[in-house]
């Protein structure tokens, strides 16, 4: 269940502000079907129906700084085959190099 006002990542549109949950006559739908009604941040003036029943995985919660660290240093840790550590060091060592001049 998406909570009004949360953002999300909703594949093809980016994030998304979820804007509400509404019931529409979907085609060929017999009856109403609930649909949330998500807001693009790229481009506020539009708007994405997306069934409730039907959103995963198209729409997922956006990462925290955080959680995409951790995602971003365990894969480099694994395509450079060495430890998370090792890559946190390796990035405080290339950050102590940079210097305005």
């Amino acid at each position: 269940m998406l909570k009004k006002d949360s953002y999300v990542m909703k594949t093809g549109d980016g994030v998304c502000l979820v804007m509400e949950e509404l019931c529409m006559k979907a085609p060929g739908s017999p009856a109403p079907v609930p649909y949330y009604r998500l807001q693009p941040l790229k481009d506020p003036g539009s708007s994405v129906f997306v069934p409730v029943k039907e959103h995963y995985p198209d729409i997922r919660p956006v990462l925290t700084k955080e959680e995409a660290e951790e995602i971003l240093y365990s894969e480099l840790a694994l395509v450079l085959n060495i430890s998370e550590e090792e890559v946190l060091e390796r990035l405080r060592l290339s950050a102590e190099k940079k210097t305005c001049e």
